[in-house]
């Protein structure tokens, strides 16, 4: 569960206050609104997990949220939409059917949600 920054061609360990649990096949993309990361999914050794972090733009202090969220899943895809002004996350592996996803998701930054779409 590192967390690493790359810049000027060279990376850096970081050291975050509550990093979240070690996992593999989690989903990350950049709100440059917010300057936040936001990280969703992935699994661990036994689960997959429909958590969901957020790490600051200084890498110093990872949140995790609560709320409405989408179904744990591996392998999803997330991206910033400059049209929605919201990270959207798409498909993946679904944990409740463990067949893939067929559903879109936005996350609201300002509000630390997310919604259906």
């Amino acid at each position: 569960n590192d967390t690493w920054s790359f810049a000027s061609g060279a990376w850096t360990l970081l050291t975050p206050t509550t990093p979240p649990s070690i996992r593999s096949e989690a989903c990350m993309a950049y709100d440059p609104t917010y300057t936040t990361f936001v990280m969703f999914g992935g699994q661990d050794e036994y689960n997959y997990k429909n958590e969901t972090w957020t790490l600051n733009s200084t890498g110093t202090t990872w949140t995790k949220m609560t709320g409405t969220m989408p179904s744990g899943r591996v392998g999803a895809q997330m991206s910033y939409d400059t049209t929605l002004g919201k990270c959207v996350l798409f498909g993946g592996i679904d944990a409740t059917t463990n067949y893939p996803a067929n559903d879109t998701w936005a996350f609201d930054a300002s509000l630390l949600t997310w919604a259906r779409l």
